[in-house]
């Protein structure tokens, strides 16, 4: 597989000592993971005579590990080691590499980022809405509660006008309590 994202090197520094690692982003199937059964040295992915099997892991990787040439198998302009995304190239007599630079971003990226940006736009302010609701509900049951209790009061004797006024004074200091809520808020 040729393209934009699909190998990368990772520079690890050691004293005087440099190390690339390259890693292959490409799923099964891809170009750099095609060999032939039949033990051919050279081949065209696209125009080989025989049926290519995907080799279980990136050829040019595997190529890199062996030969631990990295850095000297880096065929690019003078610049400092930096990780980053690659483009393998094969030579015929082994593998090279260069960055990939980057590339402003096209119409439909910037489309595609600015449609991710207002998902999660979206889900933050469900997940705000969601917890005013819970809140909300959380008020109600406190409120149906409180009303239960007077209720149970008043269930117990026919003192109306005492009772009344606990019922009256509890319910004015919950609604107090919801108007200082909801300024809060």
């Amino acid at each position: 597989m040729r393209g934009p994202r699909a190998h990368s090197v990772a520079w690890t520094i050691d004293g005087s000592w440099v190390e690339g690692t390259v890693t292959c982003h490409c799923a099964v199937g891809a170009d750099c993971r095609m060999t032939c059964p039949n033990g051919c040295e050279s081949w065209n992915v696209v125009d080989h005579e025989h049926d290519l099997v995907d080799n279980g892991a990136c050829l040019f990787v595997e190529w890199m590990e062996a030969t631990d040439g990295v850095l000297e198998s880096y065929n690019g302009p003078s610049q400092p080691l930096r990780d980053g995304f690659i483009e393998p190239d094969w030579s015929g007599d082994g593998w090279t590499w260069t960055y990939i630079e980057s590339e402003p971003d096209s119409p439909l990226t910037s489309r595609l980022r600015e449609a991710e940006d207002t998902i999660r736009s979206g889900q933050d302010y469900l997940r705000a809405m969601e917890a005013r609701v819970i809140a909300a509900t959380e008020r109600a049951e406190r409120a149906e509660r409180m009303i239960r209790a007077a209720m149970t009061m008043l269930r117990g004797d026919q003192s109306w006008e005492r009772k009344g006024t606990v019922v009256y004074n509890t319910l004015a200091a919950y609604s107090s309590s919801l108007e200082g809520e909801t300024e809060n808020e």
